[in-house]
């Protein structure tokens, strides 16, 4: 009887549940496993990618057929034209190139975005076409034209991101004509509407996921838009003052599908209570930046049993208090983002919420307000608390805001990471990929626990992929710390742990904690 482990069917089950690091040692294992595991290292092609030699175009040519997702994160002509010739067994496409690669139009680029859109054209089974800072498309209309008119030809779209793009009225029916009857995800960001006019019978009963933030276009405009969509379960908007609430108040109580919520209402705390009252029961509500005071929260308790996830960052007024209020309300909550919460409310009553998977949220402690002791048993109750979440993926125990970086306000504000403080009782989160601490970690270097806490979480956090720590100079009194930061670098990745500067945090998101959107769509931003 042949050994199981030669059959492509039972090697295909096995490989669906490992990761890339995983797949590239089995590709090595033996010559038969080779031809089933390799082609899964082609299914995303990044470029450029993380390593420092691009595959060379003979390798993209063979392998061509095995790319399903194309991601693009910078413009070289030749080479992209290459790889855009090539694939024809897309499934999604990912264009993020930024305004400082556009340079001059050129022949080379002319013709690069020519293949682009022979490219959309030919995939009949595109799913998914992700555009972001496109100006590169848009240098003189008729690429942007073509590139609508490729779009039509795919049938199969489910999914249509577009950022910074400017269209004008010329190019409103093109745009139009290509959100398919099969699009069930539209997102329009930060995109120029110039003359645009929405046909009054127009309908999108297939579109589930709506996102209008900051779209360039009168707001009543977007207000009429947003009702052509009746079949709504996730929107994201900003509504400003001119629109009147009322109307957008009706608007999203005639939404009964609803479940996700993202609503940017800069001092608009009425309106969110407003809104918050007439929505059906949701499962997601990200409200960063908006107005909120106590009656915004009070409606949102009418969401306590169904919200899963909540994200309430740069929302000032929103205390402490209220933080530890929605964690003790919330039985079915996965997701919690918020600025503050200060161990003197931790200590207030249970957390409902246990089966959390992201805890993105700034715990404070008033040091100078205890002594050692009450600090020490403070430190270990908290600990004790987050090891109860037994399925976090993503914990992120500090943010931006404690106090200036650096500085000994700062530190005296941060939870304390450190073995004698109990940190050793997150052992029992076993699921965890992500964990941040910023700057708090400074204070473990100071007191020379760096190596130890970082050896401790390569052994105990066996699917560890990101740490977000302080391994940069933050302050010159600890430029001698130097030579430790590099060794903990060193460690993280030799374990092929990723680690981002909490320096650059602000431009790094967690989204560890799962995508509650249904529809088995998947795009990686």
């Amino acid at each position: 009887m042949s050994n199981p482990l030669d059959l492509p069917e039972i090697l295909g089950l096995i490989a669906s549940y490992l990761s890339i690091k995983d797949i590239r040692t089995c590709v090595r294992v033996q010559k038969s496993w080779r031809s089933t595991f390799e082609p899964l290292l082609w299914h995303t092609f990044i470029y450029p990618s993380s390593t420092k030699q691009k595959p060379k175009l003979v390798l993209v040519r063979q392998n061509a057929e095995h790319i399903r997702s194309l991601v693009i994160d910078r413009t070289e002509p030749t080479y992209l034209a290459t790889v855009f010739r090539s694939c024809r067994q897309l499934e999604e496409i990912i264009v993020r190139c930024h305004f400082s690669e556009l340079g001059r139009p050129s022949a080379a680029k002319d013709t690069m975005w020519s293949c682009f859109q022979e490219m959309v054209r030919e995939n009949r089974n595109l799913r998914a076409i992700v555009l972001e800072r496109t100006s590169d498309f848009g240098y003189r209309p008729l690429p942007r034209h073509r590139l609508l008119q490729a779009l039509q030809a795919c049938s199969k779209l489910e999914v249509l991101q577009t950022a910074e793009c400017q269209f004008n009225s010329n190019l409103s029916q093109s745009y139009f004509q290509a959100i398919s009857p099969n699009v069930k995800r539209l997102s329009s960001v930060l995109d120029s509407f110039q003359g645009f006019k929405v046909p009054r019978n127009l309908v999108f009963p297939n579109v589930r996921h709506l996102d209008l933030r900051n779209a360039k276009m009168p707001s009543r405009t977007q207000l009429f838009w947003i009702g052509c969509f009746p079949n709504l379960e996730s929107l994201t908007w900003e509504l400003d003052r001119s629109v009147p609430t009322t109307r957008f108040c009706q608007l999203l109580s005639g939404c009964s599908q609803l479940k996700a919520l993202g609503l940017v209402i800069p001092n608009g705390a009425d309106a969110m209570t407003e809104a918050l009252a007439v929505a059906p029961p949701l499962e997601r509500l990200l409200l960063g930046g908006s107005g909120f005071k106590f009656p915004s929260f009070q409606t949102l308790k009418r969401h306590a049993l169904t919200v899963k996830e909540i994200d309430l960052q740069y929302l000032w007024n929103v205390t402490s208090a209220l933080v530890q209020e929605i964690l003790c309300l919330c039985p079915n909550l996965e997701s919690i983002t918020a600025e503050d919460l200060n161990y003197r409310d931790i200590v207030k009553g249970p957390w409902a919420c246990r089966n959390l998977r992201k805890f993105d949220v700034g715990i404070s402690v008033d040091r100078g307000s205890m002594n050692a002791e009450q600090l020490h048993t403070l430190n270990q109750y908290v600990y004790r608390r987050l090891a109860e979440l037994k399925n976090l993926q993503c914990l992120s125990i500090c943010n931006n805001g404690c106090g200036w970086e650096g500085s000994v306000y700062s530190l005296n504000r941060m939870m304390k990471v450190s073995s004698n403080a109990g940190f050793e009782q997150l052992q029992a989160l076993k699921d965890l990929r992500l964990f941040s601490c910023k700057l708090a970690f400074d204070e473990t270097l100071i007191i020379d626990e760096g190596e130890q806490l970082v050896q401790w979480m390569i052994n105990h956090w066996k699917r560890l992929e990101v740490v977000e720590i302080t391994l940069k100079v933050s302050n010159h009194d600890y430029a001698n710390l130097n030579p430790m930061r590099r060794k903990l670098r060193r460690m993280l990745r030799a374990r092929d742990i990723q680690v981002i500067d909490s320096k650059k945090s602000a431009e790094y998101t967690c989204d560890f904690a799962g995508d509650f959107e249904d529809d088995n769509i998947e795009v990686r931003m």
